[in-house]
């Protein structure tokens, strides 16, 4: 039962697949600029106009060592093929990704907790898709070795 809700609120909120759509693999692979930023899910902070699709960026990383790339983006890519299609009903993220490719902009808002994301093409919201928490370390870990605040935790 718990299984089939957590399927249908994924459903419902637009996660309707645990693979990366090919169109933003390639331009995360292929990116010109990747960042990887720290947002904060309060609630309080979120604004329709904010600078993340409305969550307060609390800095970010330019990922231009190609080792530390290959590594977030392979986590990611893993985190992605190890869901098991349940999500959560929260919507907390704590993480996003911007690429720049091919004169576009991409985005990617992660939550890691409820294992959801969306993305963006230009600021056009595109069809979520499943993750699973276990690239949450290496992106923590890239953020705070560049001194980059993680917000806190929903377990504090």
């Amino acid at each position: 039962m718990r299984l089939t809700t957590l399927i249908l609120t994924a459903l419902i909120a637009g996660c309707t697949t645990n693979r990366i759509p090919q169109e933003l693999h390639t331009a995360l692979r292929g990116a010109t600029t990747l960042q990887l930023h720290s947002l904060d899910p309060a609630p309080s902070d979120r604004d329709r106009n904010g600078p993340f699709h409305g969550w307060k960026d609390l800095g970010y990383v330019e990922l231009s060592d190609s080792a530390q790339r290959t590594e977030l983006l392979d986590a990611f890519d893993a985190g992605i093929a190890d869901s098991d299609g349940s999500a959560a009903a929260c919507f907390d993220p704590r993480h996003g990704l911007r690429a720049s490719y091919d004169g576009k902009t991409y985005d990617v808002v992660i939550c890691f907790e409820c294992m959801q994301t969306i993305w963006f093409v230009d600021d056009v919201r595109m069809p979520g898709f499943l993750i699973s928490g276990s690239p949450q370390t290496v992106f923590d870990a890239v953020l705070t070795d560049a001194s980059i605040p993680l917000a806190p935790s929903a377990n504090h």
